[in-house]
């Protein structure tokens, strides 16, 4: 008898497994595949969402912005490098940095600091 079963074993499935693991419970997980991750998420693009996209105020751009502050602490306790890169995005005309300042705006609304910088400071970066 399992006190939960849980059924697929990909990032979602392992990550409540885990966290299931932590108390008194009898916990199955059910894969059809033949290893973890054996589906959806194994076309993961290794990216920690950073959350300057998604739709303020929106359940995706709320668990976004959670999810990514929780990286350090987990990678820690997990052992497993990471780090902190960035996400850089270009513009190569006005129509493209409208949207750069739209992804700014919701970035800053999200609660994602973020930046705009012209040309030459990018350059001096």
């Amino acid at each position: 008898m399992w006190d939960v079963v849980i059924i697929g074993a990909g990032v979602c499935g392992a990550a409540a497994a885990r966290a299931l693991a932590k108390y008194r419970l009898r916990v199955a997980v059910l894969e059809k595949g033949s290893d973890v991750c054996a589906g959806a998420s194994r076309g993961n693009s290794a990216m920690v969402h950073g959350g300057f996209d998604p739709e303020p105020g929106s359940l995706k751009a709320i668990y976004n912005v959670r999810g990514n502050r929780m990286f350090d602490a987990l990678c820690a306790e997990l052992e497993v490098p990471f780090e902190r890169s960035g996400t850089m995005i270009l513009a190569t005309s006005e129509a493209e940095m409208e949207e750069v300042h739209r992804l700014h705006a919701c970035g800053e609304t999200n609660g994602v600091p973020t930046i705009v910088m012209n040309r030459p400071e990018l350059l001096e970066r």
